[in-house]
């Protein structure tokens, strides 16, 4: 193994602190963009395999997972501030269509975009989003 490697991880096996901060601020700078483990795995320069690992183990979840989740952070904001179309903010957070966002919303939040954006537009819903939001940070 290279000193590069090395260097990189911590004993447990994560990635340094330094490169999980940056890794994350690319993900955070590129999130509207298509983006995969490779480009992450770029950005620290190690290998896709070795990052990978790494970065669950720093994470707890998948680069991809990661992705999609920070998306729908990005697309509850959207809602929550702006009165777009769904399919316009699935669009803008790098997801393929209205239908991407959707079935992965739902897996992360448990409810469809359309009644999640319906509740936090109600009194008691607002304060629920804004825990929820809060919940994946």
């Amino acid at each position: 193994m290279n000193q590069t490697v090395v260097a990189s991880l911590d004993r447990s096996g994560a990635l340094a602190p330094w490169r999980a901060q940056r890794v994350s601020a690319f993900i955070e700078a590129n999130i509207e963009q298509r983006m995969t483990a490779e480009d992450a795995a770029r950005v620290v320069n190690l290998s896709t395999s070795h990052f990978s690992r790494a970065f669950k183990r720093s994470f707890g979840q998948t680069v991809h997972g990661f992705i999609m989740r920070k998306r729908i952070e990005r697309a509850q904001q959207l809602m929550l501030s702006t009165s777009e179309e769904l399919s316009s903010i699935a669009v803008s957070c790098g997801l393929s269509d209205q239908s991407h966002l959707t079935r992965w919303f739902r897996r992360v939040v448990g409810e469809t975009p359309g009644s999640w954006r319906r509740a936090s537009r109600s009194g008691t819903g607002e304060q629920a989003a804004v825990q929820e939001m809060t919940r994946f940070q």
